[in-house]
Order: structure tokens, then sequence, then C-alpha cells
């Protein structure tokens, strides 16, 4: 093997791969940033002037909702420690649960002249991110 090769290697949790690659390798991992704080500034420097004035003739009520949203992503995150209490299972939400969201809210409010929060708290709280964390309620009797 010549001196200056290296592999750069992309893999998810598997028992079935080889111990003895993992135990010679140097393993970086992406994770998500601890605290509050650090997940609002994470994901606020994902956007810039443009996105944040993306909705067509709304762009207060936009960063309003965006804002609310970032913040119960981010407080959503920080609980992951306490794994699955307070939920039915566990779950790690991704910035792909919050993306949904805020494409739903964004395609809300660029078509309604009235804002339909009780749909956005519907779809976003109850379907995106509680879907993910309850069962099926289950009718007794």
């Amino acid at each position: 093997m010549h001196k200056d090769f290296r592999l750069w290697l992309t893999s998810m949790p598997s028992a079935d791969f080889p111990v003895l690659i993992l135990q010679n390798s140097i393993k970086l991992t992406v994770e998500p940033p601890k605290g509050l704080r650090a997940n609002l500034a994470r994901l606020y420097s994902r956007h810039n002037d443009l996105y944040l004035n993306a909705v067509r003739g709304r762009p207060n009520e936009w960063k309003r909702l965006l804002w609310a949203m970032s913040m119960f992503h981010g407080v959503l995150q920080g609980r992951a420690v306490y794994g699955a209490l307070g939920w039915n299972k566990s779950y790690d939400f991704t910035d792909g649960d919050l993306a949904v969201c805020l494409t739903q809210i964004k395609m809300f409010l660029d078509t309604y002249d009235s804002i339909p929060f009780a749909v956005m708290r519907f779809l976003c709280g109850e379907i995106n991110y509680g879907g993910r964390v309850t069962e099926e309620q289950v009718r007794v009797g």
C-alpha cells in the first residue's frame, strides 16, 4: 500500500461493519451542538437575507414564525439527553423535520390572505413533529 493512500468512508452504525477497520481508523462524527443558544446559532447561520425576506408581502410574519419554529426545534433537540422520557418512543429530530415545517409555513403565507394558524399548528406540531414520537391511539372498549 502506498504511504500517501487515504480512504474516506462514510457509514451508518452497523453490527456487520468490520471492527478491525474501525480500530485502525480515525473516526469523525457530526454531533449536534449542545444547548439552545448553540442550536439557534447553527440554524440561523444557514439563512441569508434572501431567505429571510422570501415570503411575498409578509416578511415580518415569516421571520417571527421562523424564529418560533427554530426555537421549538432547538428545544426538542436539546431535550434529546432525556431519551424517550415524556414521549412514547425516542426520536432524534433532524433539520429535515424543521425544513419541512418551514416549507409548509412559507407556502401558507404565500397562498392565503389570512394566516391559518390552527392549520399550521396542527400540521407542524401534531403531524410533522408529534407524529414522530407518538403511537397510534388505540380505542379501548
